[in-house]
């Protein structure tokens, strides 16, 4: 999917596409001038990013962080208490994912020891 391959997660998202690169549009202000400024001068002060022929799942997963990250502090510019509440549902939803990573790990590391008793004792009782 495109929203993939360009690691759209918030719309509306404007990608302009110039020479090989792309350059995310990250003004907040959607108006004709904004836009007209952009696509003249304005996206030579952003980063150019080479546009991905392929969708690439580790570089959309952190590029949806830093965007929402990114989003977050815009929050917390216009609205601490609003921004605060999302930057900690974030953390907390990182150490959720961490103990589930633990606890998982846990639970395969308990089944691979059982599977290998049980695995030597199947042989120990063909001998």
């Amino acid at each position: 999917m495109l929203k993939d391959r360009f690691s759209i997660m918030f719309y509306p998202t404007f990608i302009l596409f110039y020479e090989k690169y792309q350059y995310e549009y990250i003004e907040k202000n959607f108006d004709y001038p904004s836009f007209n400024i952009y696509i003249v001068e304005g996206y030579k002060d952003l980063e150019k990013e080479e546009i991905p022929l392929t969708p690439q799942k580790w570089r959309n997963f952190l590029k949806y962080i830093g965007k929402i990250l990114r989003r977050a502090y815009d929050v917390i510019c216009v609205d601490g208490k609003q921004g605060m509440l999302i930057i900690g549902i974030l953390l907390l939803l990182v150490l959720l994912c961490y103990l589930a990573q633990g606890f998982f790990k846990r639970k395969l590391d308990e089944y691979l020891k059982q599977k290998k008793i049980n695995d030597l004792k199947k042989k120990e009782k063909k001998k």
